[in-house]
């Protein structure tokens, strides 16, 4: 799963993922990704992969390529 954080600031996207990522997490991420990256024009992207445990089907990674 992820979720957003530093919802604050309109110029950075935090995400934080914890666990096993799934296709539909993918999915989720990227529409929230393209949906906050129209709204700035030079945004910032930070990463919380300390929990993160890799993918929790064969397809969540096809939906990262």
């Amino acid at each position: 799963m992820f979720k957003e954080t530093l919802n604050e600031h309109d110029d950075v996207i935090g995400l934080v993922c914890e666990g096993k990522l799934t296709e539909a997490d993918f999915k989720k991420m990227h529409a929230l990704l393209h949906e906050r990256l129209g709204t700035t024009d030079n945004p910032g992207l930070v990463l919380d992969l300390t929990s993160f445990e890799g993918y929790e089907e064969p397809s969540a990674i096809l939906e990262v390529l």
